[in-house]
């Protein structure tokens, strides 16, 4: 498998990944249930999380970006 490289640009890659299906109502709702948490903390929890594999994500190469989880 070809890996892809960076994007050049650092709102590339937040855009990339906000606009996946879900992904903003997703946000929404965690954020809505833990008040005063910051987007930026909550994100930093999540891919922890994922990283200590208690959550799952897997992307898969369409355009725009579909994730399942």
């Amino acid at each position: 498998m070809k890996q892809k490289s960076p994007p050049a640009c650092p709102m590339d890659a937040i855009l990339r990944l906000l606009t996946g299906p879900w992904t903003t109502y997703i946000l929404w709702v965690l954020k809505r249930a833990v008040p005063g948490i910051s987007t930026r903390v909550l994100t930093q929890r999540l891919r922890m999380l994922q990283a200590a594999g208690v959550i799952w994500r897997e992307q898969t190469q369409t355009i725009p970006p579909a994730v399942a989880s």
